[in-house]
């Protein structure tokens, strides 16, 4: 076990508090009877337990910040937005400026894909 949770291993306050923990998670969740969970020493048992709790307080924290965030005011940037066709003529326009200055094949190579992309 202590190999599987080395937490158990360093301290072992921390050990027994997780351990209850386990029992009372199994007995509330899962309807386990609290003696049955005394006499439950098998590690792998104990493990998956421990899995499970742990995985229930997290999408648990998860929900709650979920709410937090969807409740938050969302801010945009101020002015008018830029259409996407706007954006592609630009490019255009642009690619058609280094081809007029270069004349390479690579700037008429990037004309022709830009004016695909529309």
């Amino acid at each position: 076990m202590i190999e599987r949770v080395p937490e158990w291993g360093k301290d072992t306050d921390v050990a027994k508090k997780e351990i209850t923990e386990i029992k009372d998670f199994m007995s509330s969740e899962y309807g386990v009877p609290a003696g049955a969970m005394d006499q439950e020493y098998r590690s792998f048992v104990l493990l998956a337990a421990r899995d499970a709790m742990r995985y229930r307080k997290l999408v648990e924290k998860s929900k709650t910040r979920l709410k937090e965030v969807r409740l938050k005011p969302k801010y945009t940037k101020s002015g008018v937005a830029t259409a996407r066709g706007d954006i592609t003529s630009q490019r255009v326009k642009k690619a058609r400026g280094r081809l007029q200055k270069s004349g390479r094949v690579r700037d008429f190579a990037a004309v022709l894909a830009s004016r695909m992309a529309k």
